[in-house]
C-alpha cells in the first residue's frame, strides 16, 4: 500500500498544479486511510522554480480570481517568499497596504 501512495503523490506532483496538491493528496489519504506527510511549502517551491515571471503572475492572477479557497496555500507561500525578502520599511508598506484593504 506505501507503495501505492508514492505512487500517487508522484502522479499528482506532475500533473497537477500545486494549488491543488495539498487537497487531492487529503483526499487520498482519506481513501487509503494511512498518515501522508507532504510539504507544501517545498512542493509549491519546486513546482514554480522554473516559471517565468509571466507564469508566476498568471498563476497569482488566477489564484486571486478563483473564487474557491482551494489556492490559498500557493498565495500564502508566494507571500512568505515575498515576506522574506523585504526590508523592515516594505514589510511596513504592505502591512500598511493590508490594513488599507481590509
Amino acid at each position: 500500500m506505501p507503495e501505492t501512495i508514492i505512487l500517487i503523490q508522484i502522479l499528482i506532483i506532475t500533473w497537477f498544479k500545486p494549488c491543488f496538491l495539498y487537497i487531492i493528496l487529503n483526499y487520498v489519504h482519506y481513501l487509503v486511510g494511512e498518515k501522508m506527510n507532504i510539504d507544501i511549502r517545498n512542493s509549491i517551491k519546486d513546482n514554480f522554480k522554473d516559471s517565468s515571471n509571466e507564469e508566476i503572475e498568471e498563476s497569482i492572477n488566477s489564484a486571486i480570481n478563483d473564487t474557491d479557497e482551494i489556492t490559498l496555500p500557493g498565495l500564502g507561500v508566494f507571500f512568505e517568499l515575498l515576506w522574506n525578502e523585504c526590508n523592515d520599511n516594505e514589510k511596513k508598506d504592505i502591512i500598511a497596504k493590508i490594513k488599507k484593504g481590509l
